[in-house]
């Protein structure tokens, strides 16, 4: 693809795009996917300079649903063996 094609736009959306908001979100929430919500993101796409570095949205649904199994054991979020667990101590 041409890259001044790729990146085109015309002066209006050029001005929408300058004067986007660029501060943080004023609000960010974790939603539970289900039948009626996962087709929207599903179809998430990023920008094609992005795809090297992110995996798809199908990609990323296979990866939750049947985690990689390392040392007989599937790979869970949160139980990362180089991040320390808190222990209590022993009274």
């Amino acid at each position: 693809m041409d890259r001044q094609q790729s990146y085109s736009a015309t002066a209006d959306q050029w001005r929408a795009w300058r004067d986007r908001p660029t501060g943080p979100p004023g609000e960010v929430r974790l939603v539970p996917l289900g039948v009626a919500n996962c087709q929207a993101y599903y179809d998430l796409r990023t920008h094609h300079s992005q795809e090297r570095f992110v995996a798809t949205m199908p990609e990323s649904f296979a990866h939750a649903l049947f985690p990689e199994v390392v040392d007989g054991a599937p790979v869970v979020p949160g139980c990362s063996a180089s991040r320390p667990t808190a222990r209590r101590r022993r009274s």
